[in-house]
């Protein structure tokens, strides 16, 4: 079987989720390539897209509105040969969106072509048909996220000589929220709340690349002079991602939930053997009832509840959440599957 992928390695920001998936299916024999213009006429078996919004450019809207038109020409020329459309369904909508009806009108067109919907979680199914109806009628299957454990290895696991290296005070607790600081993910409203929180045995650290110097400056602002609260607004290495969630007692998440069907960011803390305070919803229920709620608090409310959530979550009873059904191995035979019944199911309708 081959398959075009997009994205067919780890992406910019450093997240391996997608290299993961793909070395395990090619350990089952399966050729992956990156989607290309040349690539959709070569006539391949399955085109899969996990961010479709990413391969079209947003920089002048006439530009978008050329590369989406290339694009679903090109993808309906590959189905036309034999392909099937496979999306893999993060978000629900591009988080922060450029051209808001040009995107609307290319997502909706490019979901018209889908053949098979996979969703990370169970719950996101619904939320997916409220907002594109023609997906009731496609096949939808569940893949969950993996986990992260093979990925990160080195850096430093104790977590007082962390703390050390990573400049943080030794004896508070600590809060870390570590990943691309993006708008959506309300880094700036969850730094306000710690600062206003006043909570003098503890600290809070922000840990990742910017998505923008406005954004940092907002962020730089919500910190004042308090020197409670560490910003590395940088890229961390993966032996710095180790360190620093050696270095935490608990990860605290604030994304906006009305974008996001699940958080690679919670996979990677509970990876990393730390618990989790994020926004309730049912991604993060269904993640809770698999990993049990002393490693995920999904906490309804906005940042300053979050904040006060992770200031008296109590410590896990085990060392590590049981993550053995997010194997890769076991997700990469599942995608599989899901490739043969959307390619059973286009067989099944071109014979009708």
């Amino acid at each position: 079987m081959r398959v075009l992928a997009f994205p067919e390695t780890a992406d910019a920001n450093g997240n391996p989720y997608v290299a993961l998936l793909h070395d395990r299916m090619r350990a089952e024999g399966i050729v992956i390539d990156r989607v290309s213009g040349t690539r959709l006429l070569s006539r391949p078996d399955v085109v899969h897209v996990h961010w479709p919004e990413q391969l079209v450019r947003t920089d002048a809207a006439r530009r978008l509105a050329y590369d989406a038109a290339k694009l679903l020409a090109l993808i309906a020329a590959a189905r036309l040969r034999g392909a099937v459309l496979v999306w893999t369904a993060h978000n629900l909508r591009p988080h922060e969106p450029r051209h808001q009806r040009l995107m609307d009108a290319f997502l909706a067109l490019f979901v018209a072509q889908v053949d098979l919907v996979i969703g990370l979680t169970a719950a996101s199914r619904a939320p997916l048909v409220a907002r594109h109806p023609l997906l009731r009628r496609r096949p939808f299957v569940v893949v969950a996220h993996g986990h992260y454990r093979d990925a990160y290895v080195g850096g430093e696991r104790d977590r007082a000589a962390s703390r050390r290296r990573l400049g943080l005070a030794p004896a508070r607790r600590t809060l870390l929220t570590l990943g691309y600081v993006r708008r959506y993910k309300n880094i700036a409203e969850l730094v306000r709340a710690f600062v206003s929180a006043s909570a003098t045995d503890a600290q809070l650290a922000v840990v990742g690349r910017l998505g923008s110097e406005a954004l940092g400056e907002e962020i730089e602002a919500a910190r004042g002079d308090d020197e409670r609260v560490h910003l590395r607004l940088g890229a961390a290495t993966p032996q710095e991602v180790v360190s620093w969630h050696a270095a935490a007692d608990v990860v605290v998440l604030a994304h906006d939930t009305s974008s996001s069907l699940n958080s690679g960011a919670a996979l990677l803390a509970l990876s990393l053997d730390r618990p989790v305070v994020m926004p309730d919803g049912p991604s993060a229920r269904e993640l809770r009832d698999q990993v049990g709620a002393e490693w995920v608090i999904a906490v309804r409310g906005d940042a300053p509840d979050l904040v006060a959530a992770a200031l008296t979550a109590a410590a896990p009873a085990t060392s590590r959440p049981a993550l053995d059904h997010l194997d890769w191995a076991r997700l990469a035979r599942e995608t599989l599957a899901a490739y043969e019944l959307a390619r059973e199911r286009r067989l099944r309708r071109s014979r009708r």
